[in-house]
């Protein structure tokens, strides 16, 4: 009995933001096969968005010379220019480039969250020590269909947080007109703040909304209410956590693609320039994606750890699984 009433009595200790990014750290480690996955799954959503470009590109292309031919003026600039303003005035034209496009935006994302389908459950299962298993592959055969709708959530956060900074900045433009000079730089920085901050805040919760569905199998609205609720408890954690992943990024692919033009800058043809800046340029998407797996997993340890209230539904006599 004093067992049990000690047991009601202990509250787990949520973890310290060092904590969780020291955590993720060591499963991001021992995941670290997932980096050249995230390059493969990142030069497969860039390539479907070059359709879009190369479309345009000879669309172009064939106006700009078909319309200096037509008029005589093969090889004069305003010509090519002038065919060129007309395409890009064209209905057609835009309606097929814009489709296209979005097209493969949606073939992107989609590839993405299929990539955290199978990334998320090996990152978690690493997170809890666990002894390693394919969970990839059933991850992604499975739990595709189930974070899908969270993954939706994720997006319509940070789409409602881009704007943001838009509304601070045409606000900001707005205070400057018509507003006192000297409150002018103050109320613009303070709106840009907000803007980031909105920007940030929404990326965490996302990523909190995303690692509860994947790791605890809550459909998108549990999830989203649960993530809401640890980040409104722990705001300064979450945002401290995607903060120093973003900085880490940049720091980390900055210092490759530095290294990528000092190598092409002392090289003595482009062609001899060309082999470091490609694995360069390979380099940084690895590095990207270990940055995002260990954001992923820091998020994850604060957002999916046990706390007061589903420690109290572990009762001694229900054995009760947590909410």
């Amino acid at each position: 009995m004093w067992a049990a009433a000690s047991a009601a009595t202990v509250r787990p200790v949520p973890p310290t933001v060092l904590q969780a990014l020291s955590r993720s750290a060591r499963a991001t480690l021992r995941s670290a096969w997932l980096a050249p996955v995230g390059l493969v799954v990142a030069l497969a959503r860039f390539a479907f968005l070059l359709p879009t470009q190369l479309f345009t590109l000879a669309v172009l292309q064939l106006a700009a010379s078909s319309w200096a031919s037509q008029h005589g003026l093969l090889g004069l600039p305003a010509a090519a220019a002038q065919g060129v303003l007309l395409t890009l005035g064209s209905t057609r034209f835009l309606s097929i480039a814009a489709g296209l496009w979005l097209c493969g935006l949606l073939l992107a994302w989609a590839l993405r969250v299929a990539w955290l389908a199978g990334a998320l459950p090996t990152l978690g299962r690493d997170l809890a020590g666990a002894p390693r298993a394919p969970v990839f592959a059933p991850g992604l055969a499975y739990g595709f269909a189930r974070l899908l709708p969270s993954a939706v959530v994720a997006l319509l956060l940070e789409l409602c947080a881009a704007m943001a900074l838009p509304a601070a900045t045409v606000g900001a433009v707005l205070v400057a007109r018509r507003g006192s000079p000297f409150l002018a730089a103050p109320l613009a920085a303070a709106a840009l703040a907000g803007a980031l901050l909105v920007a940030f805040s929404a990326s965490a919760l996302g990523d909190a909304v995303l690692a509860r569905t994947a790791l605890r199998g809550e459909d998108a609205p549990r999830a989203l209410a649960r993530a809401a609720i640890r980040f409104a408890r722990r705001p300064a954690a979450f945002l401290a956590v995607a903060l120093t992943a973003t900085l880490a990024e940049l720091v980390l692919v900055g210092s490759t693609r530095g290294l990528a033009a000092v190598a092409g800058a002392s090289a003595s043809h482009p062609l001899v320039a060309l082999g470091p800046q490609l694995m360069a340029s390979a380099l940084a998407l690895a590095v990207a994606a270990l940055v995002e797996l260990w954001r992923l997993g820091a998020s994850a340890v604060l957002a999916c750890h046990v706390d007061a209230a589903e420690a109290a539904a572990f009762s001694p006599e229900g054995g009760a699984r947590p909410a």
